[in-house]
């Protein structure tokens, strides 16, 4: 991790602890005073209610409704905890290239995003394969060195920084660069070449005009600090959610034996018959 990346976890780091310090405080409260409500038999009147409305008229409602929401929550708990790994495999093989398996890439930048009028050579060649930022390409091991060709839109390395831009020169070998050749590179989007000229050894991959749209934000939030507190702020959020229930559930239940409630449904109904 970078200077600034540590930095930025710290931050997201403190500031997550303080607004789970204080929504876990006033979740507790909350939780407690309800607590207090039902023992102290405040709350008799809406207990006996569900409990009746329960038993009369939505048999097995509840228990399907209640096997429903863990089925829910357990598959968004999957589809959070898959979305975080792939994050984090694409995260550890962003530098790592094949030639027939792709590597993924999010696009940072928006200099593939379209065509810029000045550059005739789009136009004249039909050259349609542009990207947008945050789309997800698929790259794989670049070609040998004399088979890179004009046009094709290559992953290079320039001061530590992967850029995605297309050839659009070739110096071939000559006196002053013997046995190599240097690439110009340039965005479509940009109006003029990059500044540097590459050599073979810079470039690193290449896209074979392979992408899904716009689904690299997501995947580029969930590789950030916020991203990781945010999967686990979901998962402890429902895990508190199940036990909460299950204890105000549980308080309620004692409620209603202390009121002499929890009878069988024709016992009951045997009660309410008499007393008409």
């Amino acid at each position: 991790m970078s200077g600034f990346e540590i930095y930025a976890f710290v931050v997201c780091l403190i500031v997550y602890v303080m607004l789970t310090g204080v929504f876990t405080f006033m979740i507790s409260k909350i939780f407690k005073l309800s607590l207090q409500v039902v023992r102290a038999g405040l709350d008799d009147k809406r207990i006996k209610y569900e409990y009746l409305e329960r038993k009369l008229n939505n048999k097995g409602r509840k228990k399907a409704v209640k096997v429903f929401d863990v089925i829910f929550s357990f598959i968004v708990c999957v589809i959070m905890l898959t979305i975080f790994t792939f994050s984090l495999i694409l995260n550890a093989t962003e530098n790592t290239y094949f030639e027939n398996i792709p590597t993924l890439r999010i696009v940072k930048s928006s200099s593939m995003e379209n065509k810029n009028k000045l550059n005739d050579y789009l136009f004249e060649n039909n050259l349609d394969n542009q990207f947008s930022t945050f789309d997800l390409v698929f790259v794989y091991e670049a070609p040998d060195e004399f088979d890179l060709q004009l046009y094709d839109v290559v992953v290079y390395d320039i001061d530590g920084e992967k850029v995605i831009h297309r050839i659009v020169a070739i110096e071939e070998p000559n006196m002053y660069h013997p046995g190599k050749r240097l690439f110009t590179l340039q965005g479509d989007s940009i109006s003029s070449p990059d500044s540097k000229k590459v050599t073979y050894s810079q470039i690193e991959a290449i896209y074979r005009n392979e992408k899904i749209p716009f689904i690299g934000s997501f995947i580029y939030f969930m590789q950030s600090p916020a991203g990781w507190m945010c999967i686990i702020l979901v998962i402890v959020a429902m895990i508190s959610s199940f036990i909460i229930e299950n204890k105000m559930y549980e308080a309620e239940r004692i409620r209603l034996e202390a009121m002499g409630f929890l009878l069988p449904l024709y016992e009951w109904e045997h009660k309410k018959g008499g007393k008409k």
